[in-house]
């Protein structure tokens, strides 16, 4: 589940121009015809020479990393009582998308929680779906989830 999930947002909050290049060098092989028995052999595997950041020679330099302000950012909350709830909804006020950990508030104060979230998320036109019986992504009006998940209809822990 986590995998898919995982996948989904590596595969959708990537800009276009944020591609990961691991530069290797590679060995090609072609298929050679064995003399011996009259049939051409299959190439071997590539063999990849280890590039320099597998090397680690790049230790003691420092990279520095520039934030871009229209970076889509995901917050993973895990709430700790009812009160955070206001928290999650100013999150999703500035357009960012939160994952909801409830694995560590009673069932009570979760149910409130999403409620109070589901509420919110109303009002700003996006949406809440439920992950797993204990987690849940809320989003703001400019996402929109794909991927099997059911909109929140039914109660907390249904």
């Amino acid at each position: 589940m986590f995998e898919k999930l995982g996948a989904y947002f590596s595969n959708n909050f990537r800009k276009e121009d944020e591609d990961i290049y691991d530069e290797e060098n590679y060995v090609d092989e072609y298929e050679t015809e064995n003399e011996d028995y009259g049939y051409a052999e299959t190439p071997r595997e590539e063999i990849r020479k280890p590039s320099i950041f597998s090397m680690g020679m790049n230790k003691n330099k420092q990279t520095r990393t520039t934030i871009d302000p229209n970076t889509v950012r995901m917050q993973i909350f895990k709430p700790s009582e009812y009160d955070d709830s206001r928290e999650i909804i100013n999150l999703l006020k500035r357009n960012e998308s939160v994952v909801l950990n409830l694995e560590f508030v009673s069932k009570e104060d979760g149910r409130r929680i999403v409620d109070t979230v589901s509420g919110g998320i109303t009002a700003l036109d996006g949406q809440i779906v439920k992950v797993t019986n204990s987690i849940f992504i809320a989003v703001p009006k400019n996402y929109q989830i794909e991927g099997g998940f059911e909109k929140r209809r039914k109660s907390y822990f249904n």
